[in-house]
């Protein structure tokens, strides 16, 4: 055995047996009720301060910051859109309409139309940037989430996640797999359990080992690869 694999080992065994999902739901659930709570504030004092700082720390922090060291984490723990969509939306169970495969390879094409009308909404109706598109992309992302899988929203129109996105290209950390562990099973659990559709396959096993600059860390493949492969590491 490597020197590395002996320093890899404990943190990678820790990895795959603690419960992710459970404790990042906990954090969404807060961001969400952090966020309903500014909202609150702003219509209880009619001043909205609170609800500006709370954007001011998610733009700053979770969306530029954030994703130079670990990628799109922001959209799998932090998110209060995604809380919606994990928490309440997931749990829907009906068959949901497909986002076109053509589409599914231009979302920085949509990431660019979204912010033209948006900026010329901004100029002609002077809207409150922070408080009023904060509140349009929460009403949106929850029709979607009903009429979509919900986390296709996150993968393809989301502006923010494609924003983190283009930083996370060159995140410092994110998941990896070891190909050495690494069973190529035939029905990849590691890709049935990802709510970002990783084609694990195609994109990571046998190739980068690295997952896609729009995986979100949500760690659940690490709690269902039954090898223990897959933990999260420095990338570059």
């Amino acid at each position: 055995m490597t020197e590395k694999r002996i320093f890899l080992e404990t943190p990678r065994k820790l990895m795959s047996d603690i419960p992710w999902d459970p404790i990042r739901k906990v954090s969404l659930f807060l961001s969400l009720m952090i966020y309903l709570g500014t909202i609150g504030s702003t219509v209880a004092l009619g001043n909205p301060i609170f609800e500006w700082g709370w954007w001011w720390l998610w733009f700053g922090l979770f969306l530029t910051t954030l994703p130079f060291i670990m990628g799109r984490v922001a959209c799998g723990w932090f998110c209060p859109y995604a809380a919606i969509h994990d928490i309440f939306l997931g749990k829907l169970r009906y068959r949901r309409l497909n986002w076109p495969k053509e589409l599914a390879a231009n979302r920085f094409l949509i990431l660019f139309l979204v912010l033209g009308v948006l900026a010329t909404l901004e100029i002609f109706w002077e809207w409150d940037f922070f408080i009023w598109y904060s509140r349009a992309f929460l009403i949106a992302s929850v029709l979607w989430g009903l009429l979509f899988p919900p986390r296709d929203w996150c993968r393809y129109i989301c502006p923010l996640g494609t924003y983190a996105q283009l930083y996370a290209r060159v995140r410092v950390l994110g998941v990896r797999v070891d190909p050495e562990l690494c069973m190529r099973c035939a029905r990849c659990p590691c890709e049935d359990s990802c709510m970002m559709g990783v084609r694990w396959r195609e994109e990571v096993v046998g190739g980068t080992w690295i997952t896609p600059d729009y995986c979100v860390v949500c760690m659940n493949c690490a709690n269902a690869c039954p090898f223990g492969a897959v933990y999260a590491w420095r990338v570059h």
